[in-house]
């Protein structure tokens, strides 16, 4: 797994982490521990689905990756053949 995977994995886990804190530093009558309990294994659920979606992984190839920038010449060209330069003109 590459550096920029784990850290975005780090960042929700983080965040999620956040919330469950802001979570018990509010006193609220109905969040009793048992829910407490729920919120936060839903909160994890959410954190592990959510890196797993959302973060890219790096062993996917991109568009650019999959094909050549140039193409690739196998066999020198044929001296015999005709040439594709017009008469008169130089090649460069």
């Amino acid at each position: 797994m590459c550096a920029q995977c784990m850290a975005g994995a780090a960042t929700i886990v983080a965040g999620t982490s956040g919330l469950r804190l802001y979570l018990v530093s509010r006193v609220w009558a109905w969040l009793t521990p048992t829910r407490l309990r729920h919120a936060t294994r839903a909160l994890l659920v959410t954190a592990v689905v959510a890196s797993g979606l959302l973060v890219s992984s790096s062993s996917t190839p991109t568009t650019q990756q999959e094909r050549p920038a140039t193409p690739v010449r196998t066999a020198a060209p044929d001296p015999g053949a005709a040439s594709s330069i017009p008469d008169g003109q130089v090649q460069r």
